[in-house]
């Protein structure tokens, strides 16, 4: 935030920012919640493996 001029006084705006033992809703990737032996990564690298425009998905 640009600092401001009261009466020759050079105000700065404070800059608020989350506290430090706000939590946040989100976890900061996906990744991070999903272990490294689980099922579901199994499937996310056959998925991706999958030619989805032979399988008549024009839009992939």
């Amino acid at each position: 935030m640009p600092p401001s001029v009261d009466g020759g006084i050079v105000v700065y705006g404070y800059i608020q920012a989350e506290g430090r033992l706000q939590s946040s809703l989100f976890p900061a990737t996906l990744e991070e919640p999903v272990p490294e032996d689980h099922v579901v990564r199994v499937m996310e690298a056959y998925v991706t493996r999958l030619d989805l425009l032979a399988l008549g998905f024009s839009k992939a």
